[in-house]
């Protein structure tokens, strides 16, 4: 019985990493937002959105704004996984430090797929990828995206292994 209330730490902790994730990836575009020069309208997490009107735009700070939204939340994560302890032994930390960092590293598979996808005629409007490629395929190929986004992942799930962020999360299942 004990064992299984310990399983049930999964729940809390996805829901907790789902309203995380949210909140940096909107405040990544935040950021971006207020050094432009732009005032935010609306920041939403039940929605997640944050909009925003005026500020000055370069194709830089365009691309950028863009990106944003997934490089915050992926370089905290990787800031997380460098201080992982794998020496703590508490179910919920052990499960919610799997699922952040692997729901982290996983949200990068879209700046994978969407460049290939955007070659083809893929036009998403409302999708960050696209309105990023908008701008940078002007400058440079949209596969460029694609392989540093895979090497993003392969860095990750390395650190991932390493820190044994994987192997205290199947432990705890084990138990």
């Amino acid at each position: 019985m004990d064992n299984k209330f310990n399983k049930l730490r999964v729940i809390p902790a996805v829901l907790l990493m789902l309203v995380i994730y949210i909140v940096m990836h909107e405040s990544g575009h935040a950021m971006v937002i207020l050094l432009a020069g732009s005032k935010i309208t609306e920041f939403s997490i039940i929605h997640a959105r944050v909009s925003f009107e005026g500020g000055s735009y370069t194709p830089f700070m365009t691309m950028w704004r863009e990106v944003n939204g997934a490089l915050f939340p992926l370089l905290i994560s990787f800031v997380y996984m460098i201080f992982y302890r794998k020496d703590i032994r508490n179910g919920f930390y052990r499960i919610f430090s799997f699922v952040f960092c692997v729901s982290e590293i996983m949200s990068t598979i879209v700046w994978v797929i969407i460049p290939f996808l955007y070659m083809n005629g893929y036009d998403d409007k409302g999708e960050d990828v696209v309105k990023f490629l908008d701008v940078f395929v002007r400058y440079h190929d949209a596969r460029f995206i694609s392989i540093c986004a895979l090497m993003i992942m392969i860095i990750g799930g390395l650190l991932i292994y390493k820190k044994r962020i994987i192997h205290s999360a199947i432990e705890f299942f084990r138990c």
